[in-house]
């Protein structure tokens, strides 16, 4: 998975990096580093299921490691990612 930077997506735009952080803050109602962060964490509920290292699921998904990760997964959908994969697996 390829890790994009403001400065790379910037780029590939060929504008500066405030400017695109500005428009993409008026055009999405967020910052693009919280809409990236969404992002990953979809993501990651596609894997879940398939992954049982959550350490390597989370650096796989650019995360610097697992706690940043259940923190993350946690403040977006309000369970630890272990619990929301231990219920998907129950229901």
């Amino acid at each position: 998975m390829r890790r994009w930077t403001l400065a790379a997506i910037a780029g590939e735009l060929r504008v500066s990096p405030v400017y695109l952080t500005q428009v993409f803050q008026q055009v999405e109602g967020l910052p693009l580093y919280q809409y990236q962060l969404r992002l990953r964490l979809a993501r990651s509920l596609d894997l879940l299921g398939r992954r049982d290292d959550l350490t390597t699921l989370a650096l796989d998904l650019g995360f610097s490691s697992h706690s940043h990760f259940s923190a993350a997964f946690r403040r977006l959908y309000g369970y630890s990612p272990s619990a929301f994969k231990r219920s998907a697996l129950h229901r």
